[in-house]
């Protein structure tokens, strides 16, 4: 099950502490939340879409996750720069990492997709530079399991 976000995409930040009365308590920012909504609203869409019920994997089944970031490129950089990233396909090698990105997309669905997101047994997570022109954009790719030609091409290597 695919789909896609085109919006400016939102990282997984670090948990805030704060003191209220004597009590230390941890949160999650409001960015990262709002992000989370983004993402569960576009996902449920996609199942109402598609016909499909949820949860989409049953507790225990093995789920592998896909998630393609495109990142804008930045205006700073010269024309020659953009030429280099566009004729040799260079990625972003630039903070947030893609464990973030990873784990923004995993908790979104928790609960919905998956009953537990330790239900993930294979990740994929890609950075790239999109067209200038066109909108950054998070897609998303849910599995039952790898396609047997990457299995296959792993159990190879």
């Amino acid at each position: 099950m695919r789909f896609e976000i085109e919006t400016k995409v939102k990282a997984q930040e670090r948990y805030r502490t704060a003191t209220r009365n004597g009590k230390t308590f941890r949160y999650t920012p409001k960015q990262t939340k709002d992000f989370q909504k983004l993402i569960q609203k576009h996902f449920t869409a996609e199942i109402e879409k598609q016909g499909l019920e949820l949860p989409l994997f049953e507790k225990g089944q093995e789920v592998a996750l896909v998630v393609y970031v495109g990142k804008v490129i930045p205006k700073s950089y010269s024309k020659k720069r953009v030429r280099e990233i566009l004729e040799n396909g260079r990625k972003p090698t630039t903070k947030p990492d893609v464990d973030n990105y990873s784990k923004i997309v995993m908790d979104a669905l928790n609960k919905l997709a998956y009953h537990d997101d330790a239900q993930i047994s294979t990740s994929l997570v890609k950075k790239m530079y999109v067209k200038q022109g066109t909108p950054e954009k998070l897609l998303v790719d849910l599995e039952r399991d790898l396609p047997p030609e990457i299995i296959k091409k792993m159990e190879r290597e």
